[in-house]
């Protein structure tokens, strides 16, 4: 792999981790979403109704994520049952 393509991999890798796509905050009010998120930051203990991530095998609905766990996937619909997450967007808002 050139150093090019390497760059530009990571230049989008920071560009979610630093937020540069936008974020939302959800919760419990939020219901349910289909927008796409790269990362999840529990700004709280957090349960999920429903979580659907491409790059997800298995369930994390039954677990109880510890407010400050930050979780990398491809998500593409979320339901909160508790608590409140900080949700960074895959891509920007058009």
């Amino acid at each position: 792999m050139s150093s090019i393509g390497t760059e530009n991999r990571l230049t989008g890798i920071e560009d979610k981790s630093f937020g540069l796509h936008g974020a939302d905050v959800l919760n419990t009010a939020s219901g349910a979403t289909t927008e796409n998120y790269d990362v999840l930051q529990c700004l709280e203990d957090t349960t999920f109704t429903a979580l659907v991530a491409t790059n997800l095998t298995g369930d994390l609905t039954a677990i109880t994520l510890s407010a400050g766990m930050i979780v990398y996937l491809q998500v593409t619909s979320l339901t909160i049952a508790s608590g409140t997450v900080l949700a960074y967007r895959s891509a920007p808002v058009q």
